[in-house]
């Protein structure tokens, strides 16, 4: 098994109602982990899911204090206060564990289908909000990340942004697009610093949709999706979280700016 021993590993979007495997397989390879949401309520649902033997090597936090600050300070009046910001929690973190090394951004969001004729630009910006958020999460840890010894970042996002996705849904395709694009950027921009920027690239996830903004299948709709892909399934997390940790791990020390394909060859 590869090893992360000794490594911190930061996970956007990796709470929620059911275990996540990425985190699962991270602490399983020694990582310590930090995982963040969008408030301290499905932080704590997450850890729930948290095998007690890791409690050492695991905490949370709301990836932004200031969304939801009343509720957050509300269940951890001891983290989070007025003037809490994105960059405090980094700091939370480093302070933890001594490090940051990896930080994984896995927030995607399920959107509901809009097509050209009904997307507003609200919806236009907020799915935008994707790329724009992993781009300055990763610019607040730069100064962490510049200590480690194999700093990584890794983008996940579903292949929409390759081939227009599954329906029609411009601003969504567009959103996840541009991370695919920028991971490129970030690569050549941030070799020089030693870090590596690679992206994973997922079909639609197998039983996706825990909340209400996801998009569900149809009998007909996930068939049709099997059919066109080669190796004749859906993704699973489990599929996601093996590439993930592999591209964190330093066994994969030379790969940089690659867009990974986990999508059982639907993008062939």
């Amino acid at each position: 098994m590869m090893s992360l021993k000794g490594k911190t590993m930061i996970i956007s979007g990796a709470s929620g109602d059911r275990p996540d495997p990425t985190v699962n397989m991270a602490l399983e390879c020694g990582a310590n982990v930090c995982f963040l949401s969008g408030n301290h309520e499905r932080v704590i649902q997450a850890m729930k899911y948290i095998d007690p033997k890791y409690k050492d090597h695991i905490i949370g936090f709301a990836q932004n204090p200031q969304f939801k600050l009343e509720l957050n300070m509300r269940l951890a009046p001891e983290i989070y206060k007025e003037d809490s910001t994105s960059q405090d929690v980094l700091k939370w973190i480093y302070d933890y564990f001594g490090s940051i090394d990896i930080m994984v951004h896995a927030s995607g969001g399920g959107f509901s289908r809009y097509t050209m004729e009904n997307t507003e630009k609200d919806y236009w910006h907020r799915t935008a909000t994707i790329s724009e958020n992993l781009f300055f999460n990763t610019m607040y840890a730069l100064p962490y990340l510049e200590k480690s010894k194999s700093p990584v970042v890794i983008n996940v996002v579903s292949d929409d942004g390759y081939h227009g996705g599954y329906f029609n849904n411009p601003a969504c395709a567009a959103a996840r697009g541009s991370v695919l694009t920028l991971t490129k950027e970030m690569a050549k921009e941030l070799a020089p610093k030693g870090i590596r920027v690679n992206c994973v690239m997922h079909s639609y996830i197998d039983g996706d949709g825990p909340d209400a903004t996801a998009i569900w299948l149809t009998e007909e709709e996930r068939e049709k999706i099997v059919s066109a892909t080669p190796l004749r399934r859906l993704c699973t997390r489990e599929d996601i979280a093996g590439i993930i940790n592999f591209l964190a791990s330093d066994e994969a020390s030379f790969i940089t700016g690659a867009v990974v394909p986990v999508n059982g060859g639907l993008t062939l």
